[in-house]
C-alpha cells in the first residue's frame, strides 16, 4: 500500500469547498476518518496522523480535511501526483 502525506492548506472560505471533520468524541477515538479496501494512506501534513487508511486515491479529490489531532486543513495531493 502506498503512503502520501497531504498538503496542509489554510482554512477554505465557508461554502467554498466540501470539509470532513470529526465530532470531539469520533477524534477521540483514535483511528482514520476513513478505512476502507483502496490502495492509498494519507496522512496529515503537519503532524503526520493516519487520516485515510487504505482508500482509493481518486475517491478522496476535491475534499478538504480537517485532522482530528492538530486541526490542520489538508488535502490530498492531485491524483496524478500520487500515482508516480
Amino acid at each position: 500500500m502506498a503512503q502520501f502525506d497531504m498538503m496542509p492548506i489554510p482554512a477554505p472560505e465557508e461554502g467554498t469547498r466540501s470539509v470532513l471533520a470529526l465530532t470531539p468524541e469520533a477524534a477521540a477515538a483514535g483511528g482514520p476518518m476513513i478505512s476502507g479496501a483502496g490502495t492509498a494512506t494519507f496522512r496529515c501534513g503537519r503532524c503526520k496522523r493516519v487520516i485515510l487508511k487504505d482508500v482509493g486515491v481518486e475517491q478522496v479529490q476535491e475534499v478538504v480535511f480537517q485532522c482530528p489531532k492538530c486541526g490542520t486543513f489538508n488535502e490530498p495531493p492531485p491524483w496524478t501526483q500520487s500515482r508516480r
